[in-house]
This record gives C-alpha cells, sequence and structure tokens, in this order.
C-alpha cells in the first residue's frame, strides 16, 4: 500500500510540472533477517558467555552485551522499477571481555539488491572485528572478512602476501579441533606480523593474529601475537 501512496503523487507531480520531473518508486525494506547471521554467531541471546581457554588453562570469557539489525523502513529511488529499489541490511553482534576492555564483533551485511531476488541468492558478508577499547576496532577490525553464501569462494580470496598486511584467508570443508570435528570452518591469518602491534597502543590480549569460525558454532578458536592460542570451551 506504501508503494503506491509513493508512486501516485509523483505521477501528479509530474502532470503539473512536466520539464525537470523525474518518477521515483519504492519498496519496503524487511530489515536485517538472513538465516546465516544466525548459523554464524550461533548465540543464545543477550547475556550469553562464551569462553575460551589456552593450553596452560588460562580462560577468557566473552559477554554478548549488544545485537543491532537494521529494521524495517521504505526506501525510495530514481526509475520506475520497484526491482531495482536496493535494500542492504546489516547486523552487529557484540561480546565484551569481562574482565578487561576489549571485546569481538560480528558485522554482518545481507545484500538485497533487487527486490525479485530471493533470499537464498543474496550474498551476505561477514567482517570480524577486535575492539581495544570496546568501541575502537584494533588494526585487523576493517581486514577480516568473510563471504558467508559461497564457502569455498573465499579460497579465491587467498593469500595477499604483497599487501601491506599479508594475510591467508581459507575456507576448510573439515577440521578437528581439541578432539572435536567441526565441519565448514572459516579461517583468517595473518602472514607477517613483524610489524604489526609495535607502538604499544593495542593490548597484548588484543593483539589477534588469527581467527577460525565454524558453522553453527561461531569463534572457534583465535591466536594471539605472543603465540597463546584461545580454544571454545565447550562444556
Amino acid at each position: 500500500m506504501k508503494l503506491h501512496q509513493t508512486y501516485v503523487p509523483s505521477l501528479l507531480l509530474c502532470t503539473v510540472a512536466i520539464a525537470g520531473c523525474q518518477e521515483t518508486t519504492s519498496r519496503m525494506c524487511d530489515g536485517f533477517h538472513h538465516p546465516l547471521a544466525e548459523v554464524w554467531t550461533e548465540n543464545n541471546g543477550l547475556g550469553e558467555v562464551r569462553t575460551f581457554t589456552d593450553l596452560s588453562g588460562n580462560r577468557k570469557s566473552y559477554v554478548l552485551q549488544s545485537i543491532e539489525r537494521t529494521s524495517p523502513r521504505e526506501n525510495i529511488v530514481n526509475g520506475s522499477d520497484p526491482n531495482r529499489v536496493s535494500c542492504l541490511e546489516s547486523a552487529e553482534y557484540l561480546y565484551v571481555e569481562s574482565s578487561s576492555d576489549m571485546a569481538f564483533e560480528f558485522d554482518i551485511l545481507q545484500r538485497d539488491v533487487r527486490a525479485d531476488q530471493p533470499t537464498e541468492d543474496q550474498t551476505v558478508r561477514l567482517t570480524f572485528n577486535v575492539q581495544n577499547p570496546v568501541g575502537t576496532d584494533t588494526d585487523m577490525g576493517t581486514l577480516i572478512r568473510f563471504e558467508l553464501d559461497d564457502l569455498a569462494f573465499n579460497n579465491l580470496l587467498g593469500s595477499t602476501d604483497g599487501s601491506t598486511n599479508p594475510r591467508e584467508i581459507e575456507y576448510i570443508p573439515q577440521a578437528t579441533v581439541n578432539n572435536e570435528v567441526y565441519a565448514d570452518l572459516l579461517q583468517h591469518t595473518f602472514i607477517d606480523n613483524s610489524t604489526r602491534f609495535t607502538d604499544g597502543v593495542v593490548d597484548e590480549q588484543a593483539q589477534w593474529v588469527r581467527v577460525l569460525l565454524a558453522k553453527d558454532i561461531g569463534l572457534l578458536q583465535y591466536e594471539l601475537l605472543n603465540g597463546t592460542v584461545y580454544t571454545l570451551t565447550r562444556d
């Protein structure tokens, strides 16, 4: 109904002032709703605690502090084809470490670029950010990106040895971690860390150089610059 109400006044305006008038159309954006978000964050809602343990038994606990998703809204563009009205939806899941001023966040972007495009055909990107202090991304924040709708495509992104921040992005069909078998994993590894975190601004516990995500699990493992590896504790 909103489409009709928006479209008709535009036509009436064109009738009154033909010269310089451009037709507009609109559609309702549903807000973020893509099911892959829940698959790759696998959370139990606000207040959920995720605990990671290193080989020495040291534990780090993170609390799901906030979930923010774009809400339903009306988008309007020039033209007459409502299928060309894009709806870019996003969701953010923020986990805060319980004993320090750091956090990690899943940022998921759903590219609903056409109204006649089925949800399962939409591209979905996950960006993983480490924050220190909370709310401020470390220098790795904008570099860890995975395509969720086509897992194998991540392998095509491959190694970036010649870049300023060389890294490796991998899709792993199956892997065993701490005697548990997981299917569909995504890993991001920085290859050369000789010039990273040298200014002392980022706390040692926020100096993440590798992250491993698993489907239906979320963040499974991460590695610090000093070589310490933390793995999700599954009680």
